[in-house]
């Protein structure tokens, strides 16, 4: 394990983690096959460049294993002086960078963020950007969003699939019991006409009463529950998908303003939430509404109005407080050798 202090000033730094990314990962999902041929390359140089305040070292290979550890270093260091700012590293936290070439980041599982490649070629360089998209990763995490969930998985489907059933059983029962009452009023009927001779026998009126699943003679009639049935579910899923949406655009917001208030405790720039917002909102489809996301003209102002509600100054004191007083966090492999840790203060 190695301290982040080494990770950004110290020139040896990429030296340490493409050693500990070599030694425990060269053949694990971490990177793509290109990558991990490359890692195996016998000979590497090193010089220095400064690049957003920081020293850091740039290594003088291959382009592709060189963006792959920019990439990873990058998420690494901003996520550790994100968690560190804000208290949050009493749990140790994973990180990915993500082959697939996508303008997203998501938390998933438990204190997972994964940050795609396309998006990081987007923010490339833009420190503060990245630090408000790990921020509102890891609000949806501290928020308890994934525990929450929103999605109609499984469970939900057959939740409701059950309560569809358990309606459709209430509504033959009920009909059932009209059937029954016709049924009787209809005897009577008949004993009266065999003592008067002057009615006919009438069948019971299936539409006047309002009975849909039994036939004349009483029997279900299968085909009309079914499709009953899955109008049923059809409209439960709907509800349940507008209720899910709003809850899900509510965690979104919520999201954005922790992710807004962790970047500016960890001493960035708070136009970067903007700055993500605006490449965001350059993306086909970005203004239709959708049931997962707030349209991104809301969330911008929402932004402003947090960044005059939080002052970036108090907040970025505040996180210097804590900054000062939490040594800097150490990393390791996952012992599934698919995620980067971030240890807690507990296991530094």
């Amino acid at each position: 394990m190695f301290s982040v202090i080494q990770l950004v000033v110290h020139q040896d730094s990429r030296i340490m983690l493409t050693k500990l990314i070599r030694n425990k990962a060269i053949k694990t999902a971490i990177f793509s096959a290109t990558l991990i041929s490359l890692l195996g390359s016998p000979y590497f140089t090193y010089r220095t460049s400064a690049h957003n305040q920081n020293s850091q070292t740039v290594l003088a290979s291959n382009s592709s294993l060189e963006r792959s550890l920019e990439d990873w270093e990058a998420v690494a260091r901003v996520a550790e002086r994100v968690i560190r700012a804000n208290g949050l590293d009493e749990s140790t936290w994973r990180i990915q960078v993500g082959n697939k070439y996508r303008d997203n980041a998501t938390a998933s599982d438990v204190n997972l963020v994964t940050v795609y490649r396309g998006l990081l070629d987007k923010l490339r360089g833009d420190d503060a950007a990245l630090a408000f998209v790990i921020g509102h990763e890891l609000a949806h995490h501290t928020k308890r969003h994934i525990a929450i969930g929103n999605s109609l998985d499984a469970k939900v489907k057959n939740r409701l699939e059950a309560e569809a059933d358990a309606e459709i059983k209430e509504l033959i029962a009920k009909e059932k019991r009209k059937y029954r009452r016709a049924r009787n009023a209809q005897t009577g009927i008949r004993i009266f006409c065999g003592f008067t001779g002057v009615c006919r026998k009438k069948a019971v009126n299936l539409t006047a009463l309002g009975i849909l699943f039994l036939t004349k003679d009483g029997k279900l009639d299968y085909q009309k529950i079914e499709q009953k049935r899955r109008e049923i579910i059809a409209r439960k899923e709907q509800e349940y998908l507008n209720k899910s949406g709003q809850i899900s655009h509510n965690h979104e917001f919520e999201a954005d303003k922790f992710g807004y208030i962790y970047m500016a405790r960890a001493g960035y720039d708070p136009k970067g939430s903007l700055r993500v917002m605006n490449l965001l909102g350059r993306r086909p489809g970005a203004e239709i509404r959708n049931g997962t996301h707030p349209l991104i003209s809301e969330r911008v102002q929402a932004l402003n109005n947090l960044m005059k509600q939080y002052p970036s100054q108090t907040l970025a004191a505040e996180g210097a407080a804590k900054l000062r007083i939490r040594k800097p966090l150490k990393f390791d492999i996952s012992q599934d050798k698919k995620s980067l840790l971030i240890n807690s203060r507990f296991g530094s």
